[in-house]
């Protein structure tokens, strides 16, 4: 999504091969955003302890960290940033 984001270019999320190919070049980064990704999920999922309210405020919170763990590692592994603003 990053990609596409970037390019405006719909082949970037059709495109399953290419997707899978920016995620062999993601490398350890990738797996390291998957992590953080999964470590906020089961954090998250503590908020049903608190009668769903708890989820509701938590799921967000799931989302922000783990949109902002992958698309830093594609912005950095692409140097999209750079590209983007010389």
């Amino acid at each position: 999504m990053s990609h596409y984001c970037f390019t405006l270019d719909p082949r970037e999320v059709f495109n399953p091969l290419r997707a899978v190919r920016r995620v062999a070049e993601g490398g350890t980064a990738y797996w390291r955003a998957w992590t953080i990704a999964l470590a906020a999920l089961l954090c998250s999922l503590l908020g049903l302890l608190a009668f769903g309210v708890g989820f509701l405020l938590t799921s967000v919170w799931f989302w922000q960290v783990a949109g902002f763990a992958f698309a830093t590692v594609f912005t950095e592994t692409f140097r999209l940033r750079a590209a983007r603003n010389p």
